[in-house]
């Protein structure tokens, strides 16, 4: 079983003629980041030489030096016994295109010599096992994080709750140094940065049999495709958790899983800078419509060019069906963003949201996962 927490950042900074002292490179969002690392994160990884993970950038930066785990987290993760299994980190990644939208990306795996060992001997018995997503997401959710920011400062908080800390830290990385002292990073964050609600997306396979989700919106069932959101219970924020329930082995991602995947987080991402961009201090300084356009380009022309990880074959074929998809869906990116200021409408929002550090309340977090939603089914369907 393999999870992916997810943080999407805004950064609204760009339509400042200083840009208040963000910093130019790394070069975000360009084809070559013309930079080797991100300063308090960790060294910017070329995709093609790196076999580790769900990729989906062609580039991306290591965050090991500052989010950190302080111990190893087990979990229970059965509905049907109380037996414990590690879940190990995989990856800690941040990643922004160099517009208004980003994310920190935590990636984890449940421990498949353990799942095997529990799948034996309950076949020796003759019991029946079921995995609890609800539980495993809640776990993973409430996962403690040691932060190392690059004002000294050294925080721990379960990974729900850490969302001022990512937003500071990343603000502390990606502003010059002779502008620190100018802008204060709690205003600035106030304005024209913000991190949103943490969302996870879980990939289970056949030696991972989930119990019945009681409590479930289903987005795919089709085409060997089956995806389908709940909630974790782990904050108020709704259904915080796309399932995709996989009939391929640990490693066989398939491409519609993995172009499944990649859409509904980057839509997400999307999403809350758009939400973000309605409630900011940025607000009227630059038009929604072409500002989101411009994202989904983006992120349509990221996934066409994802470069293949070398001497993969699995992954040049993944990569090679995925570009093949997205031509047959013949996505619009005018109608998506259309799509998109259709469902949040700018009413609903600003009556909802609250400007406290710029962080989104739970009914605008149940109105932006509802869109991705939406949004990623009438893709899947080429209604877009």
């Amino acid at each position: 079983m393999f999870l992916s927490l997810n943080f999407p950042i805004a950064d609204f900074r760009g339509v400042r003629q200083d840009r208040a002292g963000r910093l130019a490179l790394p070069a975000w969002g360009a084809a070559d980041p013309r930079a080797t690392f991100a300063r308090g994160f960790g060294q910017i990884h070329m995709r093609a030489k790196s076999g580790v993970g769900y990729i989906g950038e062609n580039y991306f930066a290591d965050c090991q030096k500052f989010i950190r785990y302080p111990e190893l987290k087990f979990i229970s993760p059965l509905a049907t016994a109380p037996d414990k299994v590690l879940m190990y980190p995989v990856y800690r990644r941040f990643f922004f295109d160099g517009d208004f939208c980003g994310r920190y990306e935590l990636g984890f795996r449940l421990n498949g010599p353990t799942i095997d060992h529990i799948n034996t001997i309950a076949e020796m018995r003759g019991h029946l096992v079921r995995y609890d997503a609800v539980a495993i997401a809640n776990q993973t959710l409430k996962t403690d994080l040691e932060l190392h920011l690059l004002d000294g400062r050294v925080q721990q908080d379960e990974a729900w709750k850490t969302r001022e800390l990512l937003r500071d830290g990343y603000l502390l990385s990606s502003t010059k140094n002779s502008a620190l002292s100018e802008y204060d990073i709690t205003d600035v964050g106030s304005k024209y940065v913000g991190v949103g609600s943490p969302f996870l997306v879980i990939r289970s396979t056949p030696q991972t049999p989930l119990s019945e989700v009681k409590h479930r919106r289903q987005i795919f069932n089709s085409d060997g495709l089956s995806a389908f959101v709940l909630s974790s219970g782990a904050s108020s924020q709704g259904f915080d958790t796309l399932l995709i329930d996989s009939s391929e082995q640990w490693n066989d991602e398939t491409a519609q899983e993995r172009l499944a995947r990649i859409v509904y987080t980057q839509l997400r991402v999307i999403l809350f800078g758009y939400q973000f961009y309605l409630s900011s201090a940025a607000n009227g300084n630059l038009s929604s419509r072409p500002m989101l356009e411009r994202a989904i380009s983006g992120l349509v022309n990221r996934i066409q060019t994802l470069t293949p990880i070398i001497k993969d074959e699995a992954d040049e074929r993944t990569c090679r069906t995925m570009r093949e998809l997205l031509k047959s869906l013949d996505l619009n990116p005018e109608a998506i963003a259309r799509e998109i200021e259709q469902t949040l409408r700018t009413g609903f929002l600003r009556r909802a949201l609250g400007k406290v550090f710029g962080f989104i309340n739970s009914k605008t977090d149940v109105a932006i996962e509802a869109a991705a939603s939406t949004i990623t089914e009438k893709v899947f369907e080429g209604r877009l």
